[in-house]
């Protein structure tokens, strides 16, 4: 059907960098997901989330690895001191 706009979703990164604590909903930007794909993944092991609830580095790191993104750490700021 020529009228069919063909399903076009962005290219998800597939290496991004958490180096901070941030929330559902930053979270879903940075990976380019919706944010109930990001809380569906806790969910599904027995862990509620919120969009709008901080996520700690590590947790934040560990969804975004299981759900297929490599985790890069990103340069830390030098104090320019």
């Amino acid at each position: 059907d020529r009228n069919r706009q063909p399903d076009a979703e962005p290219e998800a990164p597939k290496i991004v960098a958490i180096n901070e604590d941030l929330t559902v909903i930053e979270l879903a930007r940075l990976l380019q997901l919706r944010e109930t794909e990001i809380i569906k993944h806790p969910f599904m092991k027995g862990v509620m989330v919120t969009v709008n609830q901080n996520l700690e580095v590590g947790f934040a790191r560990t969804i975004a690895s299981e759900m297929g993104f490599e985790v890069a750490e990103a340069e830390k700021k030098r104090d320019p001191r």
